[in-house]
């Protein structure tokens, strides 16, 4: 097993887009599904007739707003860093996970904080105590590498973790 791993990359809006999206607290979004379905429900059963369509338009037109909104952010954000800002340097380790930008800035993340990780399509999600979340490009390191990485995760997390081996 290795005890490091080194990747590097450019990030590109779907990067940012893929961030935001998969390092959210599942929570918040089951509280709005939540809502959205107690409203729609309410106005079926006890507004009058033609009433609840009205609803259901409302729920949807808000969920169109609220995912509109939140591409707009993540774009605004992506094109407010410089291209050195964009290009990530990842090293991690037994002890830490360290992203890097060309500017040399830089966020360590000890394992010790790392509450789960959750691999998906395009990256790593790391969710942190007490809250917030980092998340890895996979596209920066080479296959092995990524499966180093697993096992690293594997071994760091124990059952804390949601890999998506190829065997």
């Amino acid at each position: 097993m290795t005890d490091s791993v080194a990747g590097r990359t450019v990030l590109t809006l779907r990067d940012m887009v893929s961030a935001t999206l998969w390092s959210k607290n599942r929570v918040l979004l089951l509280i709005y599904l939540g809502v959205a379905v107690a409203a729609v429900g309410y106005s079926l059963l006890f507004d009058p007739p033609g009433a609840g369509l009205v609803t259901i338009m409302i729920v949807v037109a808000m969920t169109v707003g609220f995912v509109a909104l939140m591409l707009a952010a993540t774009s605004f954000l992506f094109w407010r860093l410089s291209e050195r800002q964009r290009e990530m340097h990842y090293v991690v380790d037994r002890t830490a996970v360290t992203l890097r930008d060309a500017t040399g800035a830089a966020v360590v993340l000890p394992w010790r904080q790392v509450k789960v990780c959750r691999e998906h399509g395009s990256g790593f999600a790391l969710f942190a105590r007490p809250w917030g979340a980092r998340w890895l490009v996979k596209r920066a390191f080479a296959a092995s590498d990524v499966q180093a990485f697993r096992e690293l995760a594997r071994s760091t997390l124990g059952g804390a973790v949601r890999l998506q081996d190829v065997k």
